[in-house]
């Protein structure tokens, strides 16, 4: 029933990370799960104990989490864009102004290398040009400069 995972041990840090976000993603969904029984039905879970399940309903009900709440429950319902992530910590808005500046800073460089001569691939603009003006956008607004996957 219940199977062993074998990995290398170069990937320890990869799949610590990959298993602390799964669990957050899973805990925090029993947590809310938890939090929806207790105000439909005013019970506690067996795998909870009483000491504890008594500290969760302290925090529930602190000013805190409430104005923290409240602020995502209106956050999500906007529809400005300014607050719906759509990649990591990046919301809708944030990737619309990179692509705006990705397509002026692309816009520049091939006016700037007009006399290249077409690409052997028959793209209208070399993809090196192409790839050179992703990175540099995508770099610019990175806090440690670094861009992944490039």
């Amino acid at each position: 029933m219940y199977e062993k995972c074998c990995w290398d041990i170069t990937n320890n840090v990869q799949v610590r990370e990959n298993f602390d976000s799964k669990c957050v993603v899973w805990l925090s969904d029993m947590l809310r799960r938890v939090r929806i029984n207790l105000e439909r039905k005013g019970t506690r879970p067996c795998w909870i104990g009483k000491d504890v399940f008594n500290q969760f309903i302290d925090h529930w009900n602190s000013d805190t989490f409430k104005q923290v709440s409240e602020t995502i429950i209106k956050n999500r319902a906007s529809e400005v864009g300014g607050c719906n992530y759509a990649a990591d910590n990046i919301n809708v808005a944030e990737i619309t102004r990179r692509m705006k500046e990705y397509d002026r800073r692309l816009a520049l460089n091939i006016s700037e290398h007009l006399e290249l001569p077409p690409s052997a691939s028959g793209y209208l603009i070399s993809p090196c040009l192409d790839f050179r003006t992703w990175y540099d956008v995508a770099r610019e607004k990175r806090k440690n400069g670094r861009v992944y996957g490039a």
